[in-house]
């Protein structure tokens, strides 16, 4: 699955509005959202739009699915059309300004807005955001305040006003405000991470009430099992963790990582200090490669029994190119951790890198089998057997993960790699195409596009991605048949969108 960047997650404000008839349908947006789903997302909000043209919230969320995923300039030039076809709309110059590219054009297209309509909004709102983020922020208050006496259901709005006051050292001004949002604007579920993250004493009450509403987004979940695991409740912090891997969620293999170390904490395995360690190493190893290395160390020969430690210390070695290490590292993750996907998958990592394919062949298939529901290990375990020679069980194996995850890319990715290396550029080509014309997807565009061109047929591909654009009126495609061509017309490399 393709993952929104957590920008996006602001952009559900105003769900709660679409009216009765369309409650369920803004429920099933608001997940996909969350848990990440870029394509679901789009066909969800373009069918909203389809349904009703004049929905000014479907318009904003599909501004800032588009502009969220690299887009940007698409959006840009259908909202412009759309300002300059109907210039007396306060609507059309508020989306113009949500869409706008540079702070001085969004205030501009606000400020048009404005004039038409001094109480617009979404047009206070946004540029308030917009003056919050350019460090106005005594602008910023004012034109937010503005903004909730004509409209106070406005999640942005309040979360937006309380980061205001909070970049300003008014925590408990912006304590407050966020607690109000939880009341005013409920249904969404940032007004409940915000004020959870500011009242940190209070954020398992507000996670727990956010909850009843939202139980399925994952996000909460995962707050909720930090502020379990801050205040030591190490059974509540593992349900909790345990709860938010369930919606296969963005963030996945950070929450499977403070889920181990909770569970090692239970067992004795690791301490509250080698724990926090673990959560910080990246920062440090980022900073001080050194340091994180002996850090590390101290902590193997410390607490023997951690999984977690050997992991991360052998992945760190692996990196830096110490293999007699990692590779010693790695087997002693696997054998504390047997039921743990990711001690079996590192090892076999580790061993494709060394060009072992036979002993990691087996290792990437228990992993696969320990987390069936994952596509990376399921595509990984399928590579590893074509790198021993079964070519023929790889493609089976890919074929099914086609299957399996429908809206995962990895696996039709990972088919295409082998049908090319195997002299079947012709299927690979056809397997892309009909894998976007059922879902349309950027990187499957983007694979379109590289396969064609090492084959030979780099203007097929654009013509292939023409049509499917045409057929599927998806932005994405329309943008990378645009840029295709018009780098193929001037011989430079491919613009981005």
């Amino acid at each position: 699955m393709a993952h929104l960047p957590r920008m996006l997650l602001s952009a559900l404000i105003g769900l709660a509005g679409f009216g009765s008839s369309t409650a369920a349908a803004a429920d099933e947006l608001t997940q996909a959202i969350w848990q990440g789903d870029i394509g679901l997302s789009l066909e969800l909000v373009q069918a909203r739009i389809e349904a009703n043209p004049g929905d000014f919230e479907a318009h904003r969320l599909y501004i800032d699915l588009l502009s969220g995923i690299g887009y940007a300039g698409a959006a840009v030039r259908e909202y412009q059309a759309k300002a300059h076809a109907s210039p007396d709309s306060a609507n059309a110059w508020a989306l113009l300004g949500r869409a706008a590219p540079t702070a001085p054009a969004s205030i501009g297209a606000y400020d048009k807005a404005l004039t038409i309509d001094p109480k617009h909004p979404a047009a206070l709102s946004g540029k308030a955001e917009v003056l919050r983020a350019t460090g106005s922020t005594v602008s910023a208050i004012e034109l937010y305040m503005s903004a909730l006496e004509v409209e106070t259901t406005r999640a942005e709005t309040w979360t937006g006003l309380a980061q205001a006051w909070g970049s300003r050292g008014s925590i408990d001004t912006a304590v407050d405000i966020a607690h109000k949002g939880t009341l005013a604007a409920p249904d969404d579920p940032s007004v409940w991470l915000l004020a959870a993250t500011l009242s940190p004493e209070k954020a398992e009450s507000y996670l727990t009430e956010g909850l009843k509403l939202h139980p399925e987004i994952s996000q909460l979940w995962r707050a909720l099992g930090r502020a379990h695991f801050d205040a030591q409740k190490w059974t509540e912090a593992s349900t909790a963790y345990g709860k938010a891997l369930e919606a296969d969620p963005p963030e996945a293999a950070f929450i499977r990582v403070e889920k181990a170390l909770v569970d090692e904490i239970r067992t004795g395995a690791l301490d509250m200090t080698g724990a926090a360690v673990i959560l910080d190493i990246r920062a440090v190893a980022e900073q001080d490669l050194g340091l994180a290395l002996a850090a590390l160390s101290t902590l193997a020969e410390e607490q023997p029994q951690s999984g977690q430690v050997r992991l991360v210390y052998g992945n760190i070695l692996r990196a830096v190119g110490n293999h007699g290490e990692a590779e010693k590292q790695l087997l002693a993750a696997r054998d504390l951790m047997p039921d743990e996907a990711e001690a079996w998958s590192a090892l076999g990592s580790f061993y494709l890198d060394q060009r072992r394919p036979e002993e990691a062949r087996p290792l990437l298939e228990q992993a696969s089998r320990t987390r069936p529901d994952d596509p990376v290990l399921a595509v990984a375990a399928a590579l590893a057997s074509a790198d021993a020679g079964d070519t023929a069980g790889a493609e089976k194996q890919l074929r099914a993960a086609m299957k399996r995850f429908p809206s995962s890319v990895g696996p039709v990715l990972g088919l295409t790699r082998l049908l090319i290396t195997h002299q079947r550029g012709e299927e690979a080509l056809e397997l892309l195409t009909g894998a976007l014309r059922e879902r349309p997807n950027a990187d499957l565009a983007m694979a379109l596009a590289s396969a064609a061109k090492e084959l030979g047929q780099a203007e097929q591909a654009i013509v292939r991605l023409e049509q499917l654009a045409e057929e599927t009126k998806d932005p994405r495609l329309e943008a990378a048949a645009r840029g295709l061509r018009a780098a193929a017309s001037k011989g430079t490399p491919e613009p981005s969108p």
